[in-house]
Order: structure tokens, then C-alpha cells, then sequence
């Protein structure tokens, strides 16, 4: 789906929001992801403008990286982000009907996406289809049962935003964002009728947001973070 990326939208998130939501995106590629093998085949759905992807393929040249979303204007964007980075690619794609052959990757990500797609099941289907069997698909999104403290905290990164609007935006963030989100039930409850065969999910500590990991195999009870 086209989601929310008009081109107003687009400015505001990349204005306002997105240096506020860099260190979350560090420490994804720097904690999560630190320590993918060589040849390690990932994707990012609902990529957006490519800051995750490009990042970590930059950190680490022996995986093969490949960023997919619905909004043309995001891929521009990332393309543009990714110029010097050989080894990560860009592509106009549908979450509910990925352009990707069956089992083709090793690790399938998607941060904040999930709550913009149509079907958020069809879409965590697809995901489990082009993820290879001993492969991951590793989930972020708002949790709409973040605390007040933890949704005050995020949106004071967020660049323009006055002291004094703080819990104004924090409160804002909750009811407009977070509460289209998905609780570590539901996220759950969704992978289970995706057909994967173990999931974790849990909050992300002092972040407003929920990490969940799935597969098809075993998964080690510190996969989730």
C-alpha cells in the first residue's frame, strides 16, 4: 500500500521525525544485526528511505542487502542514500506480494511497516515465504501498550519539538501511532497463523516500540534482542 508517504509526509517524517529515530536505527545495526555470517542474504520490507539497510550493509560488506517498498518516492530516496554501497539494492515492491522467489533470503526485516499494510497477516505470510527455512523474520512496530514515560522520551528526540510540548506530542504519538500498532499478543497470535513454528515478542526497553522474531526452526531465547 501507499501508506502515508505523500510528498507532505515525506518532508515532515524526514524534517521533524527521522533524526529523532536515527539512534534507534543505530542500534538495530549495531546491537541486533552485529554479527550476520558472510553471504548472508537480508531484506528489509517497507524499507523506506534506506537508512537501516544502507547502514548496516555498510558495516558489513560480506552480506548481500536488498530494501523493498510500496512508495516510489522512498526508493528514490534510498537509491540516492546508497550511492558508494555495492552491495545493497533498492526495489519497488508490495509487501502482500513480494517480487522474490520462495526461501530466497536468510533474514527478512521490517520496522514500522507493519501497521501501514492492508493485511499484516498476508503480509508476515509473504514474509515466511521468501525466508529460507533456517532463516529469521525479525519485527519492529509501536506498541500501542508503551508507557507514557517511554513515548515522552522517544518524541524528545524528534527534531523541533519545544519542551513545553513534549507530553502534547508524546500524547499524540500514543493515540495516533502506537495505538495502531500491534501488542506482543497479537504479534504473536499473527505469526502463529503465518505458520511459523516458534516466535518470541517483547517490548523494547525504554523505547515505545515491541520486538518480535520468528522462524521455523529453534530459535535461541536471545533472538528477539
Amino acid at each position: 500500500m501507499a501508506g502515508p508517504w505523500g510528498r507532505v509526509a515525506l518532508f515532515g517524517y524526514e524534517r521533524f521525525i527521522a533524526p529523532g529515530v536515527a539512534p534507534l536505527h543505530w542500534m538495530m545495526t549495531d546491537d541486533f544485526f552485529a554479527d550476520l555470517p558472510a553471504g548472508c542474504r537480508v531484506l528489509d520490507v517497507g524499507c523506506g528511505s534506506g537508512d537501516v539497510l544502507c547502514r548496516l550493509a555498510a558495516r558489513l560488506p560480506q552480506i548481500e542487502a536488498l530494501g523493498v517498498d510500496f512508495s516510489a518516492a522512498q526508493i528514490v530516496r534510498a537509491r540516492r542514500r546508497a550511492a558508494g554501497i555495492a552491495n545493497v539494492s533498492f526495489a519497488i515492491g508490495d509487501a502482500m506480494n513480494l517480487p522474490l522467489p520462495d526461501s530466497s533470503r536468510d533474514l527478512v526485516i521490517s520496522i514500522a511497516a507493519l501497521k501501514f499494510w492492508p493485511d499484516p497477516l498476508q503480509g508476515l505470510r509473504e514474509l515466511r515465504r521468501v525466508c529460507r527455512p533456517t532463516g529469521r523474520v525479525w519485527i519492529a512496530e509501536a506498541d500501542p501498550e508503551c508507557s507514557e514515560a517511554d513515548a515522552r522520551a522517544f518524541t524528545a528526540r524528534w527534531r523541533g519539538v519545544a519542551p513545553g510540548l513534549r507530553s502534547f506530542v508524546a500524547w499524540g504519538f500514543r493515540r495516533s501511532i502506537a495505538s495502531r500498532g500491534v501488542s506482543c499478543a497479537d504479534l504473536l497470535d499473527l505469526f502463529r497463523r503465518a505458520g511459523f513454528a516458534e516466535a518470541y515478542a517483547r517490548p523494547a526497553p525504554g523505547l515505545p516500540l515491541l520486538i518480535g522474531v520468528a522462524g521455523d526452526e529453534p530459535l535461541a531465547r536471545n533472538a528477539v534482542c
